[in-house]
């Protein structure tokens, strides 16, 4: 019996361990910041600083995709800075797996989308069929980890990765 109750025990300290983790970063999570451009435009972000539309760190996105993105090393030390080791770790952990399930469900049931993995580009540019453009500055965000899913006719909407069947039928079938 004791060891019943020990086993079930962790299983409910690692549950609320890794909810806790997921609205850490839920609640710290800020918009993206996104704007209509030409390629010689730059934008303004909410602190004010220049990012040019096209530079070596642009990922462009001109195909139906889903776009999982990491934080590069200096995001990641902040974010630890910022919210501490513990919550790094649990955050990391549900990245990895919740990135792992939505991989998993675009191979079996949306094998036409296109699955890029940006790790160390911190700017993407979507470009939709008519031309239009968007910014997202991954630099701005306090996610460690996302997905952002896009069909070139609407404008790229971060996916929800605990509910990727939903996101992904909701977004490119309506």
């Amino acid at each position: 019996m004791n060891v019943t109750i020990s086993k079930n025990t962790n299983l409910i300290h690692l549950t609320i361990i890794g909810i806790a983790s997921l609205l850490v970063s839920c609640n710290n999570s800020s918009p993206a910041i996104k704007k209509q451009v030409n390629k010689t435009d730059t934008i303004q972000t909410e602190t004010k600083k220049a990012i040019p539309a096209m530079t070596s760190d642009t990922f462009v996105i001109d195909k139906q995709a889903a776009v999982f993105f990491t934080a590069d090393s200096a995001h990641a030390e902040r974010f630890k800075a910022k919210f501490g080791a513990g919550a790094y770790d649990g955050t990391d952990h549900e990245c990895f797996y919740q990135m792992k399930n939505s991989r998993t469900s675009l191979k079996e049931h949306w094998p036409q989308v296109h699955i890029y993995e940006v790790k160390s580009n911190t700017v993407l540019l979507f470009v939709k069929e008519d031309g239009q453009k968007t910014i997202i500055d991954l630099s701005q965000k306090n996610d460690l980890c996302g997905l952002f899913i896009f069909n070139r006719k609407k404008d790229p909407l971060p996916a929800d990765m605990m509910g990727i069947g939903t996101s992904l039928e909701t977004y490119f079938l309506k």
